[in-house]
């Protein structure tokens, strides 16, 4: 009895400190919590311009929201917790408005029937405690649309083009829609000419020009200037031949078609992951001298 009582009591004494020290440990550390309004990011390219938005999602949970739990006419951090962000990968139009690359806090003005955008460049900050409207870059109103109900708040972007989209923000009963909009022709033009100014030795770049200004623009003689460059690097890949050939079969010229569909037939057959290019060339050199016969 004596011994089991001596083992406890040095049992304690040894645990004793590890506790101590364990809750020690414990005190310095940061914990992750859960969150009632979680983080949440949205992102989409429009054309060649990523869109990215970070931002924390509360939920009803069975209050009012505009107009009590968000007050009407006052600015709102556009979520909860830590202000929303939107960074934007190149210049855009931003409800209409010019704004640079860059990323922004993103606030609003609720109202009944209109809100106020703000874009502000104090972009990371909590809420709106410290938010300084003198460094607004950008305000916009916009009207508010009735929609289904929606328990958590939700950004999420709709209508994307090449040039343009629209960020919906949504929640309760209240939809509104922010309208983007980019020069996307513009921006990929400028990228194909940077990076063959930088890397022509490359023939993707090239090949790649091609089709985007053939294509996209209709501009067949650029295409072409392009292609002929890629095909000087003994391209290893049948794409630029193809889209050549093409290019002269529609503008009529079947003999000049089949010549260099033919060379495109070869590079194809130099590899077994291009046999469809390889049927492909095969059918389109019967399709052309069939037409040069009917000349």
């Amino acid at each position: 009895m004596h011994l089991l009582k001596f083992l406890l009591k040095t049992h304690w004494l040894i645990t004793m400190p590890l506790f101590f020290f364990s809750g020690l440990s414990l005190q310095g550390q940061s914990a992750d919590m859960p969150r009632p309004s979680p983080k949440a990011s949205v992102s989409q390219t429009i054309g060649v311009t990523e869109i990215a938005i970070h931002y924390s999602r509360p939920s009803a949970r069975g209050r009012k929201v505009f107009g009590a739990l968000i007050p009407f006419n006052k600015v709102w951090r556009t979520g909860a917790n830590e202000a929303t962000t939107i960074s934007f990968q190149h210049d855009a139009k931003f409800c209409g408005q010019d704004i640079q690359a860059g990323t922004y806090s993103l606030f609003t003005i609720p109202g009944e029937e209109k809100w106020t955008i703000i874009l502000n460049q104090e972009a990371h900050q909590f809420g709106a405690y410290n938010y300084n409207s003198k460094l607004d870059v950008l305000r916009a109103e916009l009207e508010s649309t009735s929609s289904p109900f929606m328990e958590m708040f939700t950004i999420q972007f709709s209508a994307v083009s090449i040039n343009s989209g629209s960020i919906q923000l949504q929640w309760e009963n209240t939809t509104v829609n922010i309208p983007i909009s980019l020069n996307t022709d513009e921006l990929t033009v400028q990228a194909f000419e940077t990076a063959m100014d930088e890397i022509t030795e490359f023939w993707y770049t090239y090949s790649a020009a091609a089709h985007y200004y053939y294509q996209q623009k209709g501009n067949a003689e650029k295409a072409i200037e392009y292609l002929d460059k890629a095909i000087a690097l003994e391209a290893p890949n049948p794409s630029p031949w193809m889209l050549k050939s093409q290019i002269l079969a529609k503008q009529g010229q079947f003999e000049a078609a089949i010549e260099v569909a033919k060379q495109a037939l070869k590079v194809s057959q130099t590899n077994e992951e291009f046999h469809f290019e390889v049927e492909e060339n095969q059918e389109k050199i019967k399709k052309w001298q069939a037409l040069m016969k009917q000349k």
